[in-house]
């Protein structure tokens, strides 16, 4: 992907951009995680993760996915489902030019509510944030704070798991806080999950929730890591050894394309697989006696007296990802990233990667700077500014960064805009436009009291510089 945006950056403007689109085709989302997270204060300054989360309101999640693909983003590859624990729940989508993901949820994983039902629960009393100038709907304090516990649990004893409950538990423990929000975990049905949150932090567990086969599949899931063992485990538990020719091939050997649709960084040849494969008995190893240590010390006595036979609710096990979705060839060498549509693509693919020269973002950026006076030639495309003109800035999406603005502009016709970086004297130009149309001759006289160019002279520079502007669509001309 060669030289990047900033990954502060493109996350802050990528989300304020999808939360444009999202308005522009009508669909409700709810940002989580992140920059969401960070920007209600649920999280520590500048903790925004490394992709942009969102919960998508069921009836509009293909619309919105077929939207950002035909602004030209990829998904990225799926890995073999047939013996996911609790299957795949969003779609990750990627760009040639973007430093982030885009992780698009139909449902989040440890409600076990219907997906529409889960929705509706975080939606309610939701607030808007702003990012980069734009307004991003997230769900109210207390709701996000209990899906950040939910995603703590599902992530493992890790550092930064323990951290984030901590967090939470101790907003929780202030108040009546926790008990306000029993109403809202049994809407989600996500008692039964945060009972193990509610037992380590010394608050009253909520009502146990969940079918047998929910509970195990929920616990097997957690305790394994989601990964192949847990995967493993819960077959045979469930199914028996039918199939069990196919499930021990898939749980023994991957083959070189296999491997890197997971890890993409895996090179090529018989020994690169040979090493993954080794990699994966290692963490299945792991993994299995994580599982086996964890189901012995617990009880196999049912969550609830529901019907065992019920496994989960229809939401979790349908496949969510639009058909004709085109998806990503991810390859990384050396450190370096590169994206591409798979070879055989679909015709949608082809002509998203097709329009990626002209629509996409720039690796970088645009950028447009230096002093005034090294703007470049004038755009064959349209009349020259003059220092007669007049000009006025542009609404953009922003994000100001080490003396550089990241600005999106907005795009009339729907498509993917380029990022542009503006710094040094294109940048002064930009603040001076800030609060309204400025006359360019008059411009010159402002840069004459501050340099040693002329004010004619410096007009004219000024008008040059104007035009970059206006070609990257920050500036515009007007007569007013």
């Amino acid at each position: 992907m060669r030289q990047r945006l900033p990954l502060e950056v493109g996350i802050r403007l990528g989300a304020a951009w999808v939360a444009d689109v999202a308005r522009a085709e009508g669909v409700r989302v709810l940002f989580v995680k992140g920059l969401a997270a960070e920007t209600q204060g649920l999280r520590p300054r500048g903790e925004i993760g490394g992709d942009i989360d969102m919960l998508v309101e069921p009836p509009g999640f293909r619309r919105l996915v077929r939207a950002l693909v035909d602004r030209g983003w990829l998904a990225r590859p799926l890995t073999d489902q047939r013996f996911q624990i609790i299957r795949y729940h969003s779609v990750t989508l990627v760009h040639p030019e973007w430093p982030c993901d885009i992780d698009v949820h139909y449902y989040f994983p440890g409600f076990f509510a219907t997906a529409d039902q889960a929705f509706e629960t975080l939606a309610a009393d939701a607030e808007q944030v702003h990012s980069a100038g734009g307004l991003l709907p997230v769900p109210a304090p207390d709701r996000h704070a209990l899906l950040l516990a939910v995603n703590a649990l599902r992530s493992g004893d890790t550092p930064r798991a323990r951290a984030e409950m901590g967090r939470m538990a101790e907003r929780f423990a202030q108040g009546r806080r926790w008990a306000e929000l029993q109403p809202v975990i049994a809407r989600l049905r996500a008692g039964s999950v945060l009972q193990p949150f509610a037992r380590r932090f010394g608050l009253a567990e909520p009502v146990p929730d969940l079918t047998v086969a929910e509970a195990r599949a929920w616990r097997l899931w957690v305790d394994g890591e989601a990964g192949g063992a847990a995967q493993l485990v819960n077959h045979l538990r469930t199914h028996g050894l039918r199939g069990a020719w196919a499930l021990m091939r898939w749980a023994v050997w991957r083959d070189g394309d296999q491997l890197r649709l997971a890890h993409p960084e895996t090179p090529p040849g018989a020994w690169a697989t040979m090493r993954g494969n080794i990699a994966r008995w290692g963490r299945g190893v792991r993994q299995g006696g994580r599982i086996v240590t964890r189901l012995a010390r617990r009880s196999t006595r049912p969550a609830t007296a529901a019907d065992a036979t019920v496994v989960l609710a229809p939401e979790f096990g349908g496949a969510v990802e639009p058909e004709g979705t085109p998806h990503a060839r991810i390859r990384v060498d050396g450190g370096h990233v590169e994206v591409t549509a798979e070879s055989e693509a679909s015709e949608r693919a082809a002509d998203a990667v097709a329009g990626l020269a002209g629509r996409a973002t720039v690796a970088g950026g645009r950028r447009v700077d230096g002093a005034l006076g090294v703007a470049g030639p004038a755009s064959e495309a349209g009349a020259r500014l003059r220092p007669d003109d007049r000009v006025r800035r542009v609404p953009a999406l922003e994000v100001f960064r080490c003396d550089v603005l990241y600005a999106l502009p907005h795009a009339d016709d729907g498509t993917m805009p380029k990022v542009v970086c503006v710094s040094g004297g294109a940048r002064l130009l930009l603040d001076w436009c800030e609060a309204g149309p400025v006359d360019i001759r008059a411009l010159g006289t402002r840069i004459e009291a501050i340099s040693e160019l002329p004010a004619d002279v410096a007009a004219v520079e000024a008008a040059n510089t104007a035009e970059m502007l206006q070609q990257a669509g920050l500036l515009e001309r007007t007569a007013d």
